[in-house]
């Protein structure tokens, strides 16, 4: 009764209640339609007023909204669906209420429908969205806010730079990235160097590589020197999409007294530009061997065997991850599965943990347990990178020799 009122008072006051009279006495004026049939054109007349004046969405998403209360996640999930479709700033804030939904499936759904509306009300319950345990709906929250982009950065700054959770701010890292504003580059470059989390420093080289600003090049150029090896590589891959602002500064790393670091840069250099284009001079040995092998030449490395097995030799025994595993890669590149039993030989004679976490990582059978025998043996456990947030790593065992 009460939306009876409240739609009658709503054509008296836009003067609606007069054009629809004109028109139904013109109608009946004109028609030969008997009483019945002038009625009901009067109501098929009156219900397009109803829909014109707001008044039938307005019932919709009221509807809607009730809906979104009821005890069945199903309903309430074709509630949110149907909100979605109405263009409508009303739906704004049940949409936002549903994102607190007991149901995952509901509260996805949500997410995907504020990210299509795009209004920026929805931006911060969004962000709070993010720690939800569900990965369905992090996946469509993090999908919503890279859609509404830009509005969205500053808020997700100062979530970065809050004292969240480590998971919360990777995933606030990972949708900064693609949404690409240069704004967060400072704070990105910020949580490359926080040394309380890996994870959180290897994110932060990923978005900066999609963001490619670069002011971030010198960071990303000083990451190649950490122990950690996912976030050398992901450094790495970040400064090759970055690509000509990062060949200057790298350049300048071709004399760096790390063996590492020289490695790394010189697969890079090789992917932005060409080297020799560049007159470069090998001056360091190793930097001839690794340049050759960056570059796929193959004869030649062979051709130059002895040098090139000096080189692949220190880098086995250097105990360093990285090195080593260019040097097991290149031993098979070069000679094949011949080159196996001499690996495995190595591993028996001069091993260590980090030569046998390379073998373990492989994927030659052989070597693989070659690494689980030595491991055993040592009394080690070796961790591979896809079951370690901190990548490779080997701790000794408790167990005691028997």
């Amino acid at each position: 009764m009460n939306t009876f009122v409240s739609f009658t008072q709503h054509l008296f006051t836009k003067g609606v209640s007069y054009q629809f009279l004109r028109k139904l006495s013109t109608f009946s004026l004109r028609s030969r339609l008997p009483l019945s049939g002038s009625v009901a054109f009067g109501a098929v007349l009156l219900l397009s007023f109803c829909l014109s004046s707001g008044l039938g969405c307005q019932s919709r998403i009221e509807r809607q909204i009730y809906n979104l209360q009821d005890q069945y996640a199903s309903r309430r999930m074709l509630a949110v669906e149907a909100l979605s479709k109405i263009d409508d700033e009303r739906t704004i804030e049940p949409l936002i209420a549903a994102l607190k939904d007991k149901d995952p499936d509901v509260v996805w759904r949500a997410a995907a429908a504020l990210g299509d509306k795009g209004n920026n009300r929805a931006i911060e319950p969004l962000i709070t969205t993010l720690k939800h345990n569900d990965l369905a709906v992090q996946h469509f929250v993090a999908a919503a806010l890279v859609k509404i982009g830009e509005p969205a950065v500053k808020p997700l700054i100062n979530a970065l730079k809050n004292k969240n959770p480590v998971s919360f701010r990777i995933k606030v890292i990972n949708v900064l990235g693609k949404i690409g504003d240069n704004r967060a580059v400072g704070p990105l470059i910020a949580a490359l160097k926080d040394t309380s989390s890996d994870a959180i420093r290897a994110g932060a080289a990923i978005a900066l590589g999609k963001i490619g600003d670069k002011r971030a090049v010198e960071p990303l150029i000083l990451a190649l020197k950490d122990m950690y090896s996912i976030l050398q590589d992901e450094a790495a891959a970040a400064l090759a999409r970055i690509g000509e602002p990062a060949v200057e500064p790298l350049i300048t790393r071709l004399k760096d007294k790390s063996d590492v670091v020289r490695l790394i840069v010189i697969r890079l250099l090789g992917k932005i530009i060409a080297l020799d284009s560049l007159k470069w001079k090998h001056v360091i040995p190793s930097n001839r061997i690794h340049y050759l092998y960056a570059k796929g030449q193959k004869n030649e490395l062979l051709n130059e065997w002895e040098l090139t097995n000096k080189i692949l030799l220190n880098d086995m025994q250097s105990g360093i991850q990285k090195l080593i595993q260019n040097a097991v890669y290149a031993y098979i590149d070069l000679k094949g599965n011949d080159i196996i039993p001499e690996l495995i030989k190595m591993l028996e004679s001069d091993g260590n943990i980090f030569m046998a976490q390379v073998y373990l990582d492989s994927r030659n059978q052989n070597l693989m347990n070659a690494a689980i025998e030595w491991a055993d043996r040592h009394k080690f456990n070796l961790i591979s990178e896809s079951d370690s947030d901190k990548g490779v790593e080997g701790r000794r065992d408790n167990r005691t020799s028997q």
